[in-house]
Formats: structure tokens, sequence, C-alpha cells
């Protein structure tokens, strides 16, 4: 079989232009969509604020101050102080911990005594379905609430702490004591700076 220039060049250039203007709209689609999906994120993060401890985010007098960077461990993370009435009731912290298939996202709620009100996996879309993913639901999670900053290392059982390990879902389940621990870390830095 013989191939002329023609018979290459002209699909080759085809290929090329049907890549180039998906490639734009992509692009095109990306910029359209980057802002809203900032939006419903940070939408998500400050409900989830709210949630870990148990404010009321329709009432008026809750809210939040602005979002304040603290660095632990040579890592900076973001929190909250959460007020209502106009006086503090406690932290919302946002931490990661290194997961099974990247980092995790969790917010601790934080009292002003240094107990854990509770927690909210803010991303774990990278962990396993059915293993990692669990780390969301109440029955993992709950073991977190009422834990004190005071309490020393957020551990699983395994590691000699008192978190009880999703079954086949090990390296989540540190992760996510690893962020915790790092929120009381955080909590006893401010407290410790008060």
């Amino acid at each position: 079989m013989k191939f002329s220039a023609k018979s290459i060049i002209i699909p080759t250039i085809s290929l090329f232009i049907i890549a180039l203007v998906v490639a734009a709209a992509l692009a095109g689609t990306n910029m359209v969509t980057a802002e809203k999906i900032k939006e419903v994120e940070l939408a998500n993060e400050q409900a989830s604020c709210y949630a870990v401890l148990n404010l009321d985010e329709n009432d008026s007098n809750n809210q939040f101050g602005d979002k304040q960077t603290i660095s632990v461990n040579g890592s900076d993370y973001n929190y909250y102080v959460a007020q209502t009435s106009g006086k503090d009731v406690g932290y919302a912290f946002i931490t990661t911990g290194s997961g099974y298939g990247g980092k995790i996202k969790i917010v601790t709620g934080v009292d002003l005594e240094g107990t854990v009100t509770g927690i909210y996996t803010l991303d774990i879309s990278n962990e396993t379905p059915g293993l990692g993913q669990n780390a969301s639901q109440d029955k993992f999670k709950g073991q977190f609430t009422g834990i004190k900053a005071s309490d020393g290392e957020v551990k699983v059982s395994k590691d000699g702490g008192t978190i009880e390990a999703m079954s086949g879902a090990t390296i989540t389940s540190r992760a996510v004591s690893s962020a915790v621990d790092t929120a009381l870390k955080a909590y006893n830095q401010i407290k410790g700076a008060a």
C-alpha cells in the first residue's frame, strides 16, 4: 500500500483542528464554571463550620469571623472563630491528613474548653468508595466528639489511641485522626497565645 503526503497531512490537520476546538471548549467551560465551583465550595465550607459547632446557620445571632490562618508543624491551616450574640463560642478548623488516595480535608469544631464538638469530612473524594469514603458516616465521625485537647495525640487504636479504625480503611482512619489532632494542636496554640 502506498501512502501519499496528501493521505497523511489532511487527516493530521483535521485531527489537530478537532483537538484544538475541543481544548478551547473545555477551557471556556472551565472559565465559566470556575467561579461557581468556588462559590459552592465556600458555601459547603461555611455550612460545615456551623454543623461541627452545632450552630443554627439560619439564626442571625450565630456568625463566624473572617478566615484566619495558623501554622502547625510547618503547614498552614485555616480556621474561623464562631460567635453567638457577639461572644466567642468555639472554633472551626479546616485541616488535612494524608489518606490512601491523597489529601483529605476535615472540618473540626472545638469549643472554648478545647473539646471536639463534631467533625465534617469536607473532601474525601479520593478515598476508596465503600471503604475510606465511609469516613463521612456518623458511626466513624462520632468517635471524635468529646475528645479534649488535653487528652494527648488523637490516634487509631492500632497506634495506641482510642479511635477504632474503619475495617479495610486504616490509612483513611489515620488521616482523619491526624487532621483532628492537628486541629487540637491549633486550638492549643491559640489558647496558649491568649
